[in-house]
């Protein structure tokens, strides 16, 4: 995946703290391990295929935080390279989880392994 900008750990962690603070109940995490499957009881998501999160004109041109849960890492990366990346997964590559956010945090975005299921939050959600 090719990206704007590779965080370091600690500006990471500020970034990511700030996501975890609106989104995450940190007592689930032990039990739950990922983000997105540790949300706060008061959290709404919708649950999409990719195909129809990608299919949405609401991300043309952006460019925004992806977290990879998996990997620990913090990147900006373009709306386009992200749907190219996800559209074309082989199947053994499909177990990712990342999450999707801007600088706002009034949304976020899960593509988790699930069958590649997107979890939107937020504002988003009305636009889903």
């Amino acid at each position: 995946m090719k990206f704007e900008k590779e965080y370091s750990a600690n500006e990471a962690a500020s970034v990511m703290s700030s996501f975890m603070e609106r989104y995450v109940d940190q007592a689930k995490i032990p039990g739950r391990i990922l983000l997105w499957n540790s949300l706060k009881d008061g959290v709404k998501v919708v649950c999409r295929p990719f195909s129809q999160i990608a299919a949405l004109d609401i991300f043309r041109g952006k460019i925004l935080f992806v977290y990879d849960e998996r990997e620990k890492t913090l990147r900006k990366i373009k709306w386009t390279e992200i749907v190219h990346v996800i559209s074309n997964l082989e199947p053994w590559e499909e177990n990712i989880d990342l999450l999707l956010f801007d600088e706002s945090l009034d949304w976020f975005a899960a593509i988790t392994h699930e069958d590649l299921l997107t979890l939107c939050a937020g504002t988003i959600r009305s636009k889903v």
